[in-house]
């Protein structure tokens, strides 16, 4: 299933990870109160371990594989700077702006190269597979993004209601848009980050 992981998978030497959680976390986008047993990793690692869990959690939306993943990356990445590889900004403006620059780096930018273990490339995968429904998926994800960019402006106009058609729930089942408040909405940033318009013009 597409967005399903746990911290076990991702780390290879999970006897020397930072990420020792003693509890099952639950495999569905969660809130940031949900997601406080990842702060025992960082904790170890930066100075404020939940500024910096607010900041993965805006970029991921709770998603579960995205979110450990980030975390994982924050942990590498700090203990780069601990050995005068990197540096990590002091402040919450700060831990933003590290934050997103890790985010692009390190899962935006080339992501099908950087896609491992593989999540981004799975959801793609799924929505070009059947060429007879991709073209559909892909319209519908279009309309999505043009209402993504127009939400600040008119944040109730054309949203694209959840009516359960064949191609709404397969586009639901990729993980790429969610259902809510019932209408269909770009499921996070970074989603949004990659498989932006000129993506979609691409594949159409």
């Amino acid at each position: 299933m597409s967005g399903v992981t746990s911290p076990s998978n991702l780390i290879a030497d999970r006897y020397r990870t930072l990420f020792k959680i003693g509890q099952a976390i639950k495999l569905s986008d969660f809130q940031l109160h949900e997601a406080i047993p990842l702060l025992e990793g960082l904790e170890e690692v930066v100075t404020q371990p939940q500024t910096i869990l607010s900041h993965i959690i805006h970029w991921t939306r709770g998603q579960p594989f995205l979110t450990q993943k980030l975390c994982h990356l924050v942990v590498q990445v700090a203990l780069e700077s601990y050995k005068g590889t990197t540096t990590i900004p002091n402040g919450t403006e700060g831990y933003w702006y590290w934050v997103e620059q890790l985010v692009r780096s390190r899962i935006i930018q080339h992501w099908e190269f950087q896609d491992e273990p593989e999540h981004l490339r799975t959801i793609r995968d799924r929505l070009l597979f059947d060429k007879h429904k991709a073209g559909k998926l892909l319209k519908i994800y279009q309309r999505v993004l043009q209402v993504e960019e127009l939400k600040n402006r008119n944040p109730l106009d054309n949203l694209i209601p959840a009516d359960n058609s064949e191609e709404q729930i397969e586009l639901l089942l990729s993980s790429l848009v969610k259902n809510y408040k019932g209408y269909l909405r770009v499921k996070n940033p970074i989603y949004q980050s990659i498989f932006t318009p000129q993506w979609v013009s691409r594949q159409l």
